[in-house]
């Protein structure tokens, strides 16, 4: 599954680094023994396995060993002509997958994605598709703050917890930048990076709750994060109903009909 991940959407490869709290467990106490250099390798051997397949099934099919078949897209552009990455596009990448907010509307389902249009030289522009920024649409999330703090049940528990913190956080750091640096940005890309914010900003809600423990903070804190857990929840629902331009809406209107007569039952 990794190599088939990786194969189609390269930023997944990241996803590697979630093996470091493992090896860092095996290896506590003596990093250069015998048996954690086994171990080691038996996580090392098969990904070097599989990168060089993946490489060499490159090569082999587009005569490149880093190239994944983005130039021979049958696309409504001509993609061997494009600028795929640049770090140009960082900035406005950035906006449009954490900031861009979201358009509230009257009718079902209430909410809807927008297409930010242009963009820095060579970013495909005319073609974006609408997307809601993951702040203002789950802003659950802004609990990954939290993170900067770490728990006070000892220093196993804190550098195990460290650990794993630390392997999601570069694992999702990774694969953010390096479809910030791509030429255009869509919903499915999200999917790649969103569920590791999710971990971590559960994370950092747990983490903030035990910091406060005893306090009356914490109640404070687990009433705000609720609440933001419950507008997250909608939003997620909500847009659900949106997604592609409300592509339900086009193919099944009777049915689609059905679901905002059901969402606003006092309107004819």
């Amino acid at each position: 599954m990794l190599f088939r991940s990786v194969a189609c959407r390269p930023g997944d490869a990241f996803a590697v680094g979630l093996f470091l709290p493992v090896l860092w467990h095996l290896g506590r106490g003596n990093l250069i023994s015998r048996a954690t250099l086994v171990r080691f390798a038996c996580i090392a051997v098969p990904i070097g396995l599989w990168l060089v397949a993946l490489l060499a099934h490159n090569q082999a099919r587009f005569g490149r060993p880093l190239e994944f078949g983005i130039n021979y897209q049958l696309t409504s552009t001509y993609e061997a002509k494009q600028r795929h990455f640049a770090l140009e596009y960082v900035p406005h990448n950035a906006w449009i997958y954490f900031f861009q907010p979201l358009r509230h509307t009257p009718e079902f389902p209430h909410v809807a994605a927008v297409a930010v249009r242009g963009g820095p030289r060579g970013y495909l522009g005319e073609w974006v598709e609408p997307i809601a920024g993951l702040l203002p649409t789950f802003p659950f999330l802004l609990a990954i703050l939290g993170c900067l703090g770490w728990p006070r049940a000892g220093a196993a528990a804190d550098s195990r917890l460290r650990a794993l913190v630390v392997a999601v956080a570069a694992a999702a750091a990774g694969t953010i930048l390096f479809y910030l640096c791509f030429y255009c940005a869509t919903p499915r890309y999200t999917a790649a990076f969103a569920p590791l914010l999710a971990l971590l900003a559960s994370v950092g809600a747990l983490l903030l709750a035990e910091r406060w423990a005893g306090r009356r903070l914490r109640a404070v804190w687990l009433t705000v994060f609720a609440v933001l857990a419950l507008v997250s929840i909608a939003h997620g629902v909500l847009l659900g109903f949106d997604y592609h331009d409300r592509l339900l809406q086009r193919l099944r209107p009777d049915y689609w009909n059905e679901l905002a007569r059901a969402a606003a039952p006092w309107r004819p």
